[in-house]
This record gives structure tokens, sequence and C-alpha cells, in this order.
């Protein structure tokens, strides 16, 4: 669910995405959180989202938090995109 919710947010700020997983942070000892691993062309970002979020988004419940928090890690997976691009200078 978080998946396609992460690609949706993509897709709206014209981001396409290679992959979105999700991963349980219990057996790491993070008792609340999940790490949502982001990546396309060649770059990752990760992002850890509190559970009651997860929850929230399953029952079809909105959370600002979780938008959020997601729309600025796409946003710097975007940087990093474009900073991985060639620059070209003119003279």
């Amino acid at each position: 669910m978080i998946e396609e919710y992460v690609l949706n947010i993509a897709c709206t700020m014209g981001l396409k995405l290679s992959q979105a997983s999700i991963v349980d942070g219990r057996p790491f000892g993070c008792l609340d959180v999940y790490l949502v691993n982001i990546s396309s062309k060649g770059r990752k970002v990760n992002i850890l989202v509190y559970r009651d979020d997860i929850v929230k988004l399953e029952n079809g419940m909105h959370s600002d938090r979780l938008e959020t928090r997601i729309r600025g890690t796409l946003s710097r997976l975007q940087r990093l995109i474009d900073y991985s691009r060639p620059h070209i200078r003119t003279i």
C-alpha cells in the first residue's frame, strides 16, 4: 500500500521511480517505524515512516505528516538525479 502511495505522489511530482519498497523496522529494534527505500535513475533515498501513518493509510485515512515526509524525500531524490546529470557549460 505505501509503495503505491509513494509512486502516486512521485507521479504528481513528475518523477518516475524504478523502485519503492518497505522494510519493517522491528527486526532492527525500531518498533514503531518502517524504512521505505525509493530509487530512480540509479539514485536511492530512504525514509523512516511511522507505523501509525501506515495504519492510517491502510484504513483509508490521510496523514499530512506522511505526505510531507514523502514529498520531501522525493524532492531530495530529484536533486540527487539533477546533480548527477552532466552539466554543459556555454561560453
